[in-house]
């Protein structure tokens, strides 16, 4: 199994599993082991195969009609050793019945979705999925936070538009791209627990970046729009917070970093 076979493999499970009428036991044994591990977003939290298929696939499937993946980034990397496909995007769907006591609108809805999966030679072995819950409640007029202090809105596919890496990439734009995550999330760690310009994220970031956080945060635009709608209140809460992800790898000029939790803090 190399990486290019990886990304196939996760693609035509994912493609089979949300076909027209997929019998999930099927598709689900077909291309997963049966000791696999599903790290899901709360409430699922983890899984054996069994339990993802009921805890999580079978009720999506009972309560969204017709869904339809719209991948935005597909990355495949290594990562001591093991081999892992990073995907984004959304849902699109009908939400025809009630999900997690949500009440089903009867419209079209989009969940957004961040899946990472480990492959090996017998198939896959390891989901860790993250779903974006509070964005669909908001869309079920049902949201309890608080209003984000960024913006809500959909989030769009890379401007550049070349963020499903279908070809092989050459090895050493991988590695520039994970060298500036891993110097990034380390200048993170810099915080003196007083000024945001101790992490000095200017050595990162773009002047015009756009963050892209989840519902409650909101997108940001620009590094003083990301310090003033999420940094400044998020790292003062959590002063000794710490990066704790399970798996980071990249592809091009694509990264994936991820873990469910992925950050331990005292509050």
């Amino acid at each position: 199994m190399n990486i290019q076979q990886a990304k196939a493999l996760v693609q035509e499970w994912r493609q089979a599993l949300f076909a027209p009428n997929a019998d999930i036991n099927s598709v689900m044994a077909k291309y997963w082991q049966a000791d696999a591990s599903f790290k899901i977003a709360y409430p699922f939290d983890n899984q054996d195969r069994a339990g993802a298929i009921q805890n999580y696939y079978r009720p999506l499937f009972d309560s969204f009609a017709d869904i339809a993946l719209r991948d935005d980034i597909m990355v495949t990397g290594i990562d001591e050793g093991a081999i892992w496909v990073g995907i984004t995007g959304h849902y699109e769907m009908s939400f025809v019945q009630p999900w997690l006591d949500i009440p089903a609108t009867g419209k079209r809805a989009t969940l957004r979705f961040g899946e990472v999966y480990r492959v090996d030679d017998c198939g896959l072995v390891e989901a860790q999925i993250l779903i974006d819950i509070p964005m669909l409640m908001t869309q079920a007029g049902v949201n309890p936070l608080p209003a984000s202090l960024g913006s809500e809105a959909f989030v769009p596919s890379p401007a550049t538009q070349d963020g499903i890496l279908y070809d092989p990439q050459a090895a050493e734009a991988g590695q520039t791209t994970l060298k500036l995550v891993n110097d990034m999330l380390a200048g993170l760690m810099e915080f003196d627990g007083k000024t945001l310009e101790s992490m000095a994220i200017e050595r990162f970031w773009h002047p015009n970046m756009n963050w892209y956080g989840p519902c409650g945060i909101g997108t940001t635009r620009g590094i003083a729009g990301f310090q003033n709608a999420h940094q400044y209140d998020f790292v003062m809460a959590f002063p000794d917070r710490d990066v704790v992800t399970d798996v980071r790898f990249a592809e091009g000029n694509y990264a994936v970093s991820s873990g469910v939790p992925s950050l331990l803090a005292c509050y």
